[in-house]
């Protein structure tokens, strides 16, 4: 219902060619594109290409629900895709497959929603209207405020998780690869909805190396792999909740 008070608000004005403040999500670049290809082209997974060349999304979604992989493919589609952003130019929602779409249904909380109900009325009523010029300045503000917003939300419960397993040093947990860099591999525990950090200095029995192409760190000697979506059992080490850090060991399987 919310998706289509939406949409049927921002085709309304669309069609009126009235100047509004959609929210858009452009489609994913290229580059992004190949480099989500070479995955599946990796895991031997095979895909269909739907309109415009890009690969049918909902189709390696269907493949993959229930397999190994499933983690994996879900987490590096959603890396690829561009973040949504409000424009005074109506480019579409990729990820909703809608050719019109504003934000419009919580005005108490969200202010291009505001923004959106103003247009409306005075659409309705004959009020003043804004102009284009006046809507992107207002939808590039907003979007920054948008990310900042996030940013801080996202590190306090960062924060907060950390706190929660500040008196859990030494607890065992189980949990999945989430993320891998050159230093070392993130893990999301099943138990609870937090992430750590496996540094590879910690890990002594080779030297890993990331093959990013492969989301994934190979040992040099060893050739062990450390693959996004691997399962992993993890002892809580370190938990540091002004420095918003939180490591854990590695135990052998």
């Amino acid at each position: 219902f919310m998706i289509a008070a939406n949409e049927s608000v921002a085709q309304h004005l669309a069609d009126k060619r009235i100047p509004v403040m959609y929210r858009i999500h452009e489609s994913p670049e290229k580059e992004k594109l190949r480099d989500f290809e070479r995955l599946l082209q990796a895991l031997s997974i095979n895909y269909r290409r739907g309109s415009g060349g890009v690969p049918s999304f909902q189709h390696i979604l269907n493949t993959v629900s229930g397999t190994e992989y499933e983690f994996l493919v879900n987490r590096i589609l959603l890396k690829s895709m561009k973040q949504a952003k409000y424009s005074a130019l109506n480019k579409g929602h990729f990820g909703l497959a809608s050719d019109a779409y504003l934000h419009f249904t919580s005005p108490i909380r969200r202010y291009p929603d505001l923004i959106c109900h103003r247009i409306l009325k005075n659409t309705l009523n004959g009020g003043s209207r804004y102009s284009e010029p006046e809507l992107e300045h207002m939808a590039i503000h907003l979007s920054e405020r948008e990310r900042v917003a996030m940013e801080v939300e996202r590190e306090i419960e960062d924060r907060i998780r950390v706190l929660f397993m500040k008196d859990k040093i030494g607890e065992v947990y189980e949990g999945i690869i989430s993320h891998i860099t050159s230093y070392g591999f993130f893990v999301e525990l099943f138990d609870v909805f937090v992430e750590g950090i496996v540094l590879l200095s910690s890990l002594y029995d080779d030297y890993y190396v990331l093959q990013e192409e492969k989301f994934r760190l190979m040992g040099k000697r060893t050739k062990k792999i450390y693959r996004i979506g691997d399962k992993v059992r993890i002892r809580v080490a370190f938990a540091n909740p002004e420095k918003n850090q939180l490591h854990f060991a590695l135990l052998r399987k």
